[in-house]
């Protein structure tokens, strides 16, 4: 599975009545270390909003801004996770707002996330204030003004099924070849995708469904599984390497779980890197995953993610 991650700014000046002086929408780069903290770590890295007086342009390496003035805790989130089917992508977003009270003549020309962490000091994103044009300016913000900050990141999903051949190993060690294919599951529900942007990878649910039957349309609600576990069948993610940006997610489904006459067609995973839909269809005859109480099943999933970069039409 592999996850493109954008951001977006918002910068409202506001005067000490509320009226709004000046509005500025940029885009903001996601830096190296903060696609490392999305590897590992708790908290969000849009905990924390900074702002700062330096002007060096943003580079992926960054891990501070140039001069820093001071930082806010985010006071409010909302949550974007709507499913169009036309669309040729599925995204989903977080938006945080940040507000900065009592900072008296002074210029901010850059602003950057961080994660609530006192042992994780480095950004994960980093910015400069752009006008309408797309060039940097400054905001300057005069005692009793109030400048106010909404940060959206956003996860992006590739709609389209993606099959691997994989070899499953029996008890003795022989190789049995199968398609797996993977489709993204639950859009636009709450259960798979809120609460979700910006946490490094984790599970949204511990549980994993096992179904006897094959890939359902990628906004279906999927109620019809045979069996759930979260004691036989359990999880676990490697540790992270740092500046790889993957991970691997191991299904593990013990000697009593899983069962299913005719063989398990389906599992249903659910991370903060999206929900997923695993289909297994054996390549010699088009069976499912056979499984039985004499045997330990355990699927290796690795899931990467990234700046999103925009494919041609």
């Amino acid at each position: 599975m592999n996850i493109g991650v954008l951001g977006r700014v918002k910068c409202v000046k506001k005067a000490q009545d509320g009226v709004e002086l000046e509005t500025f929408e940029f885009d903001n780069m996601i830096l190296d270390s903060g696609l490392n903290l999305l590897g590992s770590g708790s908290g969000s890295i849009m905990d924390i909003c900074q702002i700062g007086s330096g002007n060096t342009a943003p580079s992926e390496s960054q891990t501070s801004l140039v001069a820093f003035i001071g930082e806010k805790n985010k006071t409010s989130t909302t949550y974007s996770y709507d499913y169009t089917p036309s669309d040729l992508d599925y995204r989903v977003s977080e938006t945080t707002k940040y507000a900065f009270t009592g900072l008296s003549n002074k210029n901010i020309t850059e602003l950057g996330l961080k994660r609530n962490n006192s042992g994780e000091p480095h950004l994960a994103t980093r910015a400069l204030i752009k006008d309408s044009a797309g060039n940097p300016t400054t905001i300057t913000i005069l005692t009793g003004e109030v400048l106010e900050i909404y940060y959206t990141l956003t996860q992006v999903f590739s709609k389209a099924d993606t099959t691997y051949r994989i070899s499953v190993l029996d008890k003795n060690g022989n190789a049995e070849l199968y398609d797996a294919t993977v489709r993204l599951g639950l859009a636009g529900s709450a259960i798979g995708y809120k609460y979700v942007v910006g946490l490094s990878l984790g599970f949204k649910e511990t549980s994993i469904y096992l179904y006897n039957t094959g890939l359902s349309e990628i906004n279906a609600s999927e109620s019809g599984y045979i069996t759930y576990t979260t004691g036989n069948a359990n999880t676990d993610i490697a540790a992270y390497a740092a500046n790889t940006f993957k991970r691997i997610v191991n299904i593990k489904v013990g000697l009593s779980a899983g069962n299913i006459t005719g063989g398990i067609r389906k599992v249903l995973l659910s991370t903060t890197m999206g929900t997923y839909q695993i289909e297994f269809t054996k390549v010699s005859d088009g069976t499912a995953l056979a499984k039985t109480n004499q045997k330990v099943l355990t699927i290796p999933v690795e899931f990467s993610w990234g700046r999103y970069e925009p494919t041609s039409p």
